[in-house]
């Protein structure tokens, strides 16, 4: 995957998402990658809980496949991680109405 398509997709990502894995240095230029992203960062995504951060997160897992990272299977278990908190905030929810 070209970085250029990983960026646009990113873009489209609410701006707080964008705030924790893109790294603007001085406004003029497009905002970069940081990449590979730190634990702090992934961190920060998964405790979000929200669409937007299981995006972001599945957008950096198929960059990381595509390229064969190493990251990869801790990207996984982070996206998966984040589902299942999302699964269980929707459950909560949804019985919380019922009751």
């Amino acid at each position: 995957m070209p970085i250029a398509q990983l960026l646009d997709m990113l873009r489209q990502l609410a701006p707080s998402m964008q705030a924790i894995i893109l790294e603007d240095d001085d406004g003029a230029s497009p905002p970069k990658l940081v990449w590979p992203p730190s634990r702090t960062q992934l961190r920060q995504l998964e405790r979000r809980a929200g669409m937007d951060a299981l995006a972001c997160l599945t957008i950096l897992l198929r960059y990381a496949v595509a390229e064969g990272d190493e990251i990869a299977f801790h990207l996984s278990l982070v996206v998966s991680r984040s589902a299942h908190c999302m699964r269980l905030g929707a459950a909560t929810k949804f019985r919380r109405s019922y009751l």
